[in-house]
């Protein structure tokens, strides 16, 4: 087995192995292993085959996504304040199918390429996409998760919001119940993938 050395690198080095990470995995001394050409002797197939899987994320996560030329569809948090303008509108309370609709009609003139491509469903992208943000504006407070079923309805955090002024689309400030459960779900939904991984 190698011992281990400790080594001091000055920052301009380490921004340069950081600049080389090409897996969760990977630490200084794998970056320098590889460099040096001493990889193949400790890389095993599975770390390998996560390496292939997820390196085209990597960079995003350490150094924010690579941004696109042009978004192809809206940003699922544009549909907030219309779902809930639309339901101010129509009373308080309205069929999905309604609300939807309402939102269609204001943004018709705003929706990207994207947003009208057909899913399997048969529903076109933006209706989706909207009916997504239903449940953030829910775990927000702005949607009344009692509502029956098909049926929406927005509470009075909601008709506050609205009457804020706020434009942006999302909460004022960072949400951290909101994150809380957003990181809890991305944990459940990997779990396997995740304990897999600690296990090596």
């Amino acid at each position: 087995m190698a011992t281990m050395t400790t080594i001091r690198v000055d920052s301009d080095v380490y921004a340069e192995l950081e600049k080389r990470i090409e897996s969760f995995a990977d630490t200084p001394n794998a970056i320098l292993r590889r460099l040096l050409g001493l990889e193949g002797a400790q890389t095993s197939p599975r770390i390998a085959e996560a390496r292939a899987l997820y390196q085209p994320w990597l960079t995003g996560f350490r150094r924010g996504r690579p941004a696109q030329s042009q978004p192809q569809q809206s940003a699922q948090a544009k549909f907030s304040r219309p779902i809930l303008e639309a339901l101010a509108a129509l009373g308080g309370e309205a069929r999905a199918k309604d609300v939807l609709d309402d939102v269609g009609r204001k943004l018709a003139s705003e929706f990207l390429p994207g947003d009208d491509e057909p899913l399997s469903n048969g529903e076109p992208r933006w209706r989706v996409t909207a009916a997504f943000e239903r449940q953030n504006l829910i775990d927000r407070g702005f949607l009344d998760r009692a509502a029956p079923r098909g049926r929406w309805r927005i509470t009075e955090a909601g008709r506050n919001w609205l009457a804020m002024g706020d434009t942006s689309g999302g909460p004022a400030a960072w949400d951290l119940g909101l994150g809380l459960k957003v990181a809890a779900r991305v944990i459940r939904e990997n779990k396997q993938w995740l304990q897999e991984m600690a296990s090596r």
